[in-house]
C-alpha cells in the first residue's frame, strides 16, 4: 500500500488559502461554456445516479439492500485505474464518469469517495474512514488507507473499495474498523471476502507492501457525505 492517500490531515490550516481558492472556484467558477455555475448536489447526485444505471444497468432489478451495496463497491473496484489521488471532494457525477471511462484514475481514498458517491446517491448511511499507521516515510507523509463503513442492519460494517472485499471476524461476522483493529490487538486472524466477485492479479490485501493491522494504529471518520 502505497503512503498517504488516506484523508490528508497533515498541515490543512496552512492548506485554507488553497481551499478558499477552491471555494471561489466553485461559486463563482465557469463551465466549459464559460457560463457561471454553483455546484449544486442535488444535480450532481441526479446525474451520478444516471452514470450508475448506464454503467450497472441491472442494479435496477435488484432489492436486496447488501446485494445492492456489494454491486456498488464492485462497480467502482473494476472500473477505476489504480493512480494517484485524482479525486477530490465535493464529488463531480463528471468525475465519477470519467474513472468508469479509464480517463481518470485514483488510490484507496479516491476510490472510497466513488464508492460513497454511489452509497449517498442510493440512501445509505455510511461514513469514510481513515486508517492511520503512525508510521511515516522519509517525505512526512503517514503511512494510510482509507475504507468507508456502511450501516447494514443497524451495525456498521466496513467495505473496502480498494479491495472490493468486506472483513469478518473468526465467528464469521462482519467487522467495523474497530473490530478488526481489535483482533490485530488480540493477535487473532481476520479474513476478508470479495462477496462472489472476482480480484485482479495482484489486487487481493496479501498482496499489501504492510499488513493490513500495520495502518490501523489510529482510526478517524472523516465524512458523512461527498456531495454537500
Amino acid at each position: 500500500m502505497n503512503p498517504g492517500y488516506a484523508p490528508m490531515r497533515k498541515a490543512l490550516l496552512c492548506k485554507f488559502p488553497l481551499f478558499l481558492l477552491v471555494g471561489l472556484f466553485l461559486f463563482f467558477g465557469c463551465d466549459d461554456s464559460g457560463a457561471r455555475f454553483t455546484y449544486d448536489p442535488a444535480q450532481e447526485m441526479t446525474d451520478m445516479y444516471g452514470y450508475i444505471i448506464e454503467y450497472l444497468p441491472e442494479i435496477q432489478d435488484v432489492d436486496d439492500p447488501y446485494e445492492k451495496l456489494v454491486m456498488l463497491r464492485d462497480l467502482v473496484y473494476q472500473n477505476t485505474k489504480r493512480e494517484a489521488w485524482g479525486v477530490a471532494l465535493p464529488l463531480e457525477a463528471d468525475v465519477f464518469r470519467d474513472c468508469m471511462e479509464g480517463e481518470r484514475g485514483t488510490a484507496c481514498q479516491g476510490m472510497s469517495f466513488l464508492f460513497a458517491g454511489c452509497l449517498q446517491v442510493f440512501g445509505y448511511d455510511f461514513r469514510l474512514v481513515g486508517l492511520w499507521s503512525g508510521e511515516f516515510t522519509d517525505e512526512g507523509i503517514e503511512y494510510s488507507h482509507s475504507v468507508a463503513e456502511v450501516l447494514i442492519d443497524g451495525e456498521w460494517e466496513v467495505h473496502d473499495a480498494y479491495f472490493n472485499s468486506h472483513f469478518e471476524g473468526p465467528g464469521g461476522d462482519h467487522l467495523n474498523a474497530q473490530g478488526i483493529k481489535e483482533i490485530c490487538e488480540a493477535g487473532l486472524e481476520f479474513y476478508t471476502d470479495t462477496d462472489g466477485f472476482v480480484l485482479r492479479p495482484g489486487d487481493s490485501i496479501d498482496d499489501m507492501d504492510h499488513h493490513y493491522c500495520f495502518y490501523l494504529n489510529e482510526i478517524t471518520y472523516e465524512w458523512g457525505a461527498v456531495f454537500f
